[in-house]
């Protein structure tokens, strides 16, 4: 596998969130590019040609579940150590546990109101931009 530029992959079908998230995105400077699928056709051919250094997901993916797409990638050892995040509306302890079970790095719940989603991406993004470190490509860490 050659190696890319770094990105992150996110797989959600709801325009809106699409549009909150790659705005707040270039609010807050944050220059890693930000690929969307609406469905995971197109998944696994992507990941063939390259890695990203997070993967993002919507529980509520449609047909399949984010649970269940997390499940699939999981399943092939070359997928195994992306970092995957799961985005929900709930925090049943059923739901979140078995996100972690099948593999999730994180479960974190989607915020209800437009700053609170602000703080959340921002916080998220600090983490995995800055504080964890991923096994895909190196970002500059001074241009997040």
């Amino acid at each position: 596998m050659q190696l890319h530029e770094p990105y992150i992959l996110m797989l959600e079908d709801d325009q809106d969130d699409r549009y909150f998230t790659s705005t707040v995105m270039k609010d807050l400077k944050i220059d890693v590019p930000i690929k969307f699928l609406s469905n995971t056709d197109d998944l696994f051919p992507i990941l063939e040609k390259s890695i990203p250094i997070l993967i993002v997901m919507d529980f509520n993916l449609h047909p399949e579940t984010g649970l269940e797409v997390l499940q699939k990638i999981r399943r092939y050892p070359s997928f195994q150590y992306i970092p995957v995040v799961i985005l929900g509306d709930s925090t049943h302890p059923v739901i979140v546990a078995r996100c972690y079970q099948y593999g999730a790095n994180t479960y974190a719940l989607k915020p209800t109101t437009i700053e609170a989603t602000k703080n959340k991406i921002s916080l998220f993004f600090k983490y995995w931009l800055e504080v964890a470190e991923t096994p895909a490509p190196i970002i500059e860490k001074e241009n997040v």
